[in-house]
């Protein structure tokens, strides 16, 4: 049986270009995800970035990357491992 959850997080790019990224929260529904931004959506910083917010689904005992992941390297412009 697949079990859902809901994970809350919060991102923007800062000045240097570099993403800053608040994992919120994890909830039981998406409903509750949607309430727990709205309880923070005033705070200070999270005021500033309004579009910020993602709610993804997730599924618990689900495993990512598997297979890895590969890097761009600017310098010698392709990927490595």
């Amino acid at each position: 049986m697949k079990h859902t959850v809901y994970h809350l997080t919060h991102c923007y790019e800062t000045a240097c270009g570099c993403d800053e990224i608040k994992d919120i929260g994890i909830f039981a529904t998406y409903q509750d995800a949607v309430n727990a931004q709205k309880l923070v959506a005033n705070k200070s910083g999270f005021k500033r970035y309004p579009d910020g917010f993602y709610i993804s689904e997730r599924v618990i005992n689900h495993l990512e990357w598997a297979e890895g992941f590969a890097t761009w390297d600017t310098e010698k412009q392709a990927w490595i491992d």
